[in-house]
């Protein structure tokens, strides 16, 4: 899945949501906790010992000594190596996954097999966040953050189905709408997804499931009241509202909204105060980003005037105000969660981990198969079976993930 430009605050959350997080004494002032959040903008306990289980089996158990004839030699050994691979989980950390914790882990092993963990976080950041995030920017990059957003939201929305699925097949049918998910093809293999046509009014994407070609599975999003999808020139599909008769060369502004009509019949609105998500929004012509002066729609927000570059964003009580495409914009991180606030020393919204139940090391660890680490979603540790993924568990210096 892509990701998005960030001047402030969502996605370093990927770090905590999915690799952990320090131990629930760490202050406010840490490093570590500055920027749990990255914008979602468009604009361009007791600590527990790090030690694992003991795998290696008892070091007093019986050795054959010299006098011990090969044959004996060769039955033992084979036992203790027997031994060493029936690791059993010490299990006494960690609760089960939330449903929206496990779909994403096994969205994660279908879409990204050979690297899941960034899939999987992205997963867990939309879940927590793509509801509150305001979006601004340009209307072609709102419109891939939009339909990214409501791609995972079809995860979140369907979630228990997802975590029960036994093989990708199943996951796939849960996110087509409970039908069989056909195979697709995208046009490029940078893209993750892309929206490649319609079902019953419905906007079908093909999701890349391999980032080395363009080999991709179908996922059903619904399209919005008013609206029904339709596809343009055979290459790109959209949900329009069926009421234009006069065709637009480039996206307008009209009525606050980014307005185009594509062709008669086929009219595209982005509602730009619907995108800000309670933070105000309207439309304006902002630079196109081609570095010639040209100007295309865009979101703004409505507060005051800001330069973005000499912007920094503050805190008032539970409010943060930010800057974004020349103008102020200010949302409550306790819309996140009620344990969520505004630091004065990140300026950002960041979680309350004084009240998480947290004791795993930053970056989780790995219990036999058992990927344990703390869960910001839920501020609490958690334990994933990645054998339940088709996948086993291994640390490095950055920390432990479930990998092929």
């Amino acid at each position: 899945m892509p990701t998005l430009t960030r001047p402030a605050c969502a996605l370093a959350i990927l770090s905590l949501v999915w690799a952990g997080c320090d131990n629930k004494n760490k202050t406010e002032g840490d490093a570590t906790l500055d920027s749990p959040l990255d914008t979602l903008e468009v604009t361009d306990g007791a600590d527990l010992d790090d030690s694992q289980p003991d795998t290696t089996g008892d070091p007093t158990a019986d050795v054959p000594d010299a006098e011990t004839d090969a044959e004996t030699d060769t039955t033992l050994d084979a036992e203790d190596a027997h031994e060493v691979e029936d690791c059993v989980p010490d299990g006494s950390v960690g609760v089960d996954p939330s449903d929206g914790t496990a779909a994403c882990a096994k969205v994660a092993a279908c879409v990204a097999p050979s690297a899941p963990a960034d899939s999987a976080a992205s997963c867990m950041t939309f879940g927590l966040l793509g509801g509150w995030q305001p979006l601004y920017g340009r209307a072609r990059d709102l419109q891939i953050v939009d339909g990214l957003n409501q791609l995972w939201q079809v995860v979140m929305d369907n979630a228990a189905d997802v975590a029960a699925a036994s093989d990708c097949d199943e996951v796939f049918r849960v996110l087509n709408s409970g039908t069989p998910s056909d195979t697709c093809t995208l046009l490029s293999a940078s893209f993750p997804a892309w929206p490649t046509g319609c079902r019953g009014g419905d906007l079908v994407y093909c999701v890349n499931v391999d980032p080395t070609n363009t080999d991709g599975r179908e996922v059903v999003v619904s399209c919005g009241t008013g609206t029904s999808c339709q596809t343009v020139m055979g290459v790109m599909s959209a949900c329009f509202i069926a009421d234009c008769t006069v065709r637009d060369e480039d996206a307008v502004c009209r009525d606050g909204n980014i307005d185009q009509c594509v062709s008669p019949g086929r009219h595209l609105v982005l509602d730009c105060d619907a995108l800000a998500r309670g933070a105000g929004g309207v439309c304006e012509m902002i630079d196109d980003g081609s570095g010639t002066g040209a100007l295309t729609a865009g979101c703004v927000p409505t507060g005051a005037a800001c330069d973005e570059s000499t912007f920094t964003n503050s805190c008032s009580e539970d409010l943060l105000t930010r800057c974004a495409q020349g103008h102020e914009f200010v949302t409550d991180c306790t819309d996140i969660g009620a344990e969520w606030l505004c630091s004065g020393v990140s300026r950002e919204c960041i979680p309350d981990v004084t009240t998480w139940t947290c004791t795993t090391p930053r970056g989780g660890l790995c219990d036999c198969d058992d990927l344990v680490f703390c869960d910001a979603t839920v501020g609490a540790d958690v334990r994933l079976d990645c054998s339940e993924y088709g996948m086993s568990c291994a640390e490095d210096t950055d920390g432990a993930m479930c990998v092929p």
